[in-house]
């Protein structure tokens, strides 16, 4: 029965998009852009031929807020497509590429730390070569 049930939350699942969103030309010394939601990296961009990407697609799905993550791994265990594994500092993440945006792990979670993706949630920080973190943009539209 279980695998009736996963072939069923894949194909509900199925119907998650991709969201595209941009921003305007990066100015300063950045090692690196992440695009962010509550904490959580949701994508990494490095610079191509000397200049960073103006935007990039985000793969709807969910996402953990690292801060409100106790640690109980009762997401890991529901996960259809496990999607969901452990930083090193025992916090639940959540692979975009992997999560089908089926939301069990956010049913499951007991401190409601598993978000799904919602654009004005997320921001672009640059990280600097000495790893300091500045907030570039709060919030975007699609594209």
């Amino acid at each position: 029965m279980k695998n009736a049930a996963i072939v069923l939350v894949c194909a509900f699942a199925a119907a998650a998009g991709v969201f595209s969103i941009s921003w305007g030309q990066v100015e300063g010394d950045f090692a690196r852009l992440e695009v962010r939601a509550g904490g959580a990296v949701l994508a990494v961009l490095e610079k191509e031929e000397g200049v960073f990407p103006g935007g990039t697609e985000l793969k709807e799905a969910f996402y953990v807020v690292p801060e409100d993550c106790i640690s109980c791994q009762l997401c890991i265990s529901t996960c259809p497509v496990e999607a969901i594994s452990v930083d090193e500092c025992g916090k639940a993440v959540i692979d975009p590429a992997l999560c089908i945006n089926c939301g069990i792990c956010a049913g499951s979670c007991p401190v409601s730390a598993i978000h799904p993706l919602n654009l004005e949630d997320c921001s672009l920080v640059g990280i600097t070569p000495e790893n300091d973190e500045i907030i570039l943009q709060q919030g975007f539209e699609e594209d």
